[in-house]
């Protein structure tokens, strides 16, 4: 996700495995992006980088269904936990 000018410490994915929720069409995953709305970040831009996520996810055989949220940041707040637990991409594949 860095190359949507997001930094990886502050890059938030919510993932729910999804096999069972839907019958209208085939997903394995729900992805909720919430991102700061910057103006360079057009909807076309914005748009790409999430086509780029949903094919990441297609590399390994997941249909993915992908929602990204804009926010402005006076109305953005957030409480961090006291403790920064480390993060990897192999722990992500390991809930798949």
């Amino acid at each position: 996700m860095s190359d949507l000018g997001t930094k990886p410490e502050t890059t938030k994915m919510i993932l729910s495995r999804v096999e069972d929720w839907t019958s209208d069409y085939k997903e394995d995953c729900y992805i909720d992006i919430r991102a700061y709305g910057k103006p360079e970040r057009t909807r076309d831009f914005v748009l790409g980088g999430m086509e780029d996520v949903q094919k990441a996810f297609a590399d390994y055989d997941l249909v993915a269904n992908i929602r990204l949220e804009t926010y402005e940041g006076e109305r953005y707040f957030h409480v961090p936990p006291k403790q920064v637990f480390p993060s990897s991409v192999e722990s992500v594949q390991n809930y798949l």
